[in-house]
């Protein structure tokens, strides 16, 4: 009867630890809106191109420069990112190698299908859009694209238990 009542413990205890790993990762998920307002500031910076004089451009760029620094601040004072401090988690202690090579050739591949066929592509895709005159919209949703693409890719291949 001890034997059973051992066994029937450790199964609870794998049950509880189980249940803990789940929402440990479901609490780590980066949430859909950050995703969303991701790809909106995307094409929206690049986007403003097409709209917005060179004064304008300039408080623009000012503002991105102004949040990377605000972002590295954070990061520097609490070594934590500031997504992470948002979503009350810590940071992945283990780094997995596999992960960053993927990313990285993704992040290549694009980087080279952008360079060679970017501007022409950006150009010819606005024209046949109807929408000639805004090349730098068409260019930033597909920018804000593959930026959004890669880092899901990096998060879902994070995400995922190593097998070790």
């Amino acid at each position: 009867m001890n034997e059973d009542q051992n066994q029937r413990h450790a199964q609870e205890a794998l049950a509880l630890m189980t249940a803990h790993q789940e929402r440990t990762r479901r609490a780590a998920r980066v949430p859909g809106w950050f995703y969303v307002a991701m790809f909106v500031f995307s094409v929206a910076a690049t986007a403003a191109n097409d709209v917005v004089g060179i004064g304008g451009r300039k408080v623009i760029g000012a503002g991105v420069l102004v949040l990377l620094l605000a972002t590295l601040t954070v990061r520097l004072f609490t070594r934590s990112a500031p997504l992470s401090l948002v979503r009350g988690v810590a940071p992945r202690q283990s780094s997995q190698p596999r992960v960053y090579i993927a990313v990285l050739f993704a992040a290549a591949v694009l980087g080279w299908l952008i360079v060679r066929y970017g501007t022409g592509l950006a150009h010819s895709l606005a024209t046949a859009l109807g929408v000639p005159g805004y090349p730098n919209t068409v260019a930033g949703l597909l920018y804000a694209a593959a930026a959004t693409g890669l880092f899901a890719l990096s998060q879902q291949l994070m995400a995922r238990p190593s097998s070790r």
